[in-house]
């Protein structure tokens, strides 16, 4: 999947984020980032950001593209520490 049909799939398929607010467009930053992290084929892929920037929401959003559109996939989520993974830092 190149990044322009990511971006599209997302776009199309995901409307708003977990703050209800428009999540992606083609005219964002993180489209062209984007753009430039799918326009070569790797078997791994890394994206760091600050917290609460929305990398989760992103990673969630990039394993349902990947799970839609290919027909052999494998999409392995993992946590930092068992306090992520059981998303009690998100109940504060």
């Amino acid at each position: 999947m190149t990044g322009p049909e990511l971006i599209a799939f997302i776009d199309s398929n995901i409307k708003r984020n977990e703050k209800a607010s428009r999540f992606l467009d083609y005219r964002s930053t993180s489209a062209k980032v984007l753009t430039l992290f799918f326009a070569k084929h790797y078997r791994m892929r890394l994206w760091s950001e600050i917290k609460k920037s929305g990398k989760t929401f992103l990673a969630a959003c990039i394993a349902i593209a990947e799970c839609f559109t290919r027909r052999y996939c494998e999409v392995v989520n993992v946590a930092n520490d068992e306090e992520q993974a059981s998303g009690a830092s998100l109940r504060r």
